[in-house]
């Protein structure tokens, strides 16, 4: 009896499974690399179905491209998917209209078939051109899995792979100033462990990496080093720092009886924008070790790839949309004799729609907006990237700022002087 229920419950469950062959939106998760030769990849996709022929070779098909697509395949680009998101248009035309047909390398060969009470278990060997699909994917527009991107491209997802690391002490406001940063991490044993450490981390997963202490003290803004607490620490340590994300490390001594232990809280933060790209807090566990540079090793052990998998996307994502900027352009009380909406001193040329042409050519991916403006002001908010492909380096909003100053200097010619105060993702413009 026992042996019957069994098999009713197998049966129960390839009946369901058999389901699949009904929807469209469903498919096998049995998705293995077979073989490779250049472009040309051949994947054994299995799929259970109450009928055989076309049906189960098309779902076949279609679970072999959403394997590729969104779950990944071992043994292609280190199990990643080809894509960082989904966009549900681009599947509905893939399968809807046989689009996937296109990407093909060959027909699809049955391979083997299990037959269960009715039911069919078949196992195909479907040809896929992964250099076909990857170029149909980016001529749609789709974001590529930084895996899968081409290095070989100069393209924004370069800065995604490579960002110039530094990492610093999490400290408050009313800490001190950086000297005030660089004093702890030299003093306190558990900190320059942490940020020694960390550092080491990152350099073996594959970033740059700068010493923040060696930065300091190569700096020219004197001033700003040795300002006591009068501007806020944590938007002066990021903004002060070289490299594209700062990763800031909090340590959180334990002692439990006579064991001891840490968390170790790392934050990663864009250097322009202060946007969180990452954090995590990362626990020792306890030991009969009082030592706080081993305690602090041990946390810091325990930092594994799905950290740095996550910072990496949240990078991959920003240097993909771009970065937003917000624009305020003013005009003098100084200023009487001309106005945002008269011509252009230098060249004669309407102002507001030379401004409009140029934010729109500057822009990232065509994004901006210059809808309110009167005659003394005008606000636009625009997408700047994050690496610049002509020069192959990461594009930052100093480099912004030079544009538009050439821009308006173009335009306002020598008898008007532009002043630029650049607040985070802020510029404020004042002409004058």
């Amino acid at each position: 009896m026992f042996s019957n229920k069994l098999s009713r419950m197998a049966a129960a469950a390839l009946m369901a499974v058999a389901a699949i062959c009904a929807s469209a939106q469903e498919f096998s998760s049995e998705v293995s690399l077979e073989r490779q030769s250049g472009s040309d990849a051949v994947f054994r996709t299995t799929v259970a179905c109450n009928k055989g022929g076309k049906e189960a070779e098309e779902l076949a098909i279609k679970s072999t491209f959403n394997a590729l697509l969104h779950d990944g395949v071992e043994g292609l680009q280190n199990g990643q998917p080809m894509l960082s998101e989904a966009r549900k248009d681009y599947d509905y035309r893939l399968y809807s209209t046989k689009r996937y047909t296109m990407m093909l390398a060959g027909k699809p060969v049955k391979t083997d078939e299990f037959k269960y009470n009715g039911m069919r278990k078949i196992t195909f060997e479907v040809p896929v051109n992964i250099k076909s699909l990857k170029n149909d994917l980016e001529k749609n527009d789709l974001a590529l899995n930084h895996a899968w991107a081409d290095k070989k491209k100069e393209t924004t997802v370069k800065a995604a792979i490579n960002p110039v690391i530094v990492v610093v002490p999490e400290m408050n406001s009313g800490d001190g100033g950086f000297e005030a940063m660089r004093d702890l991490v030299d003093a306190n044993p558990a900190y320059k462990t942490g940020v020694n450490k960390l550092s080491e981390l990152f350099s073996t997963n594959g970033y740059t990496t700068r010493d923040f202490r060696t930065a300091l003290e190569n700096s020219k803004t004197d001033d700003v080093l040795r300002d006591g607490a009068q501007t806020d620490l944590r938007t002066m340590v990021v903004q002060q720092m070289p490299g594209d994300i700062v990763v800031k490390i909090d340590i959180d001594m334990k002692q439990k009886g006579a064991t001891y232990g840490a968390n170790v809280g790392v934050r990663a933060v864009e250097r322009q924008t202060e946007a969180v790209l990452a954090a995590e807090t990362f626990t020792s566990g306890f030991y009969h070790v009082s030592d706080p540079v081993v305690i602090v090793d041990k946390a810091i052990e325990t930092i594994g790839p799905d950290f740095f998998t996550k910072l990496g996307d949240a990078f991959a994502q920003m240097a993909k949309k771009g970065r937003a900027m917000n624009l305020d352009f003013n005009i003098s009380a100084t200023v009487a004799d001309w106005d945002f909406d008269t011509e252009s001193p230098a060249d004669g040329s309407e102002f507001k729609d030379e401004l409009e042409e140029w934010l729109r050519a500057n822009s990232f991916q065509g994004v901006y907006d210059m809808s309110l403006s009167t005659d003394k002001y005008i606000k636009a908010t625009i997408n700047i990237p994050l690496w610049d492909n002509e020069k192959n380096r990461s594009y930052r909003i100093t480099n912004f700022t030079a544009a538009i100053k050439r821009f308006l200097k173009s335009k306002l010619g020598d008898e008007y002087k532009v002043s630029v105060t650049a607040l985070g993702q802020k510029l404020s413009i004042m002409i004058e």
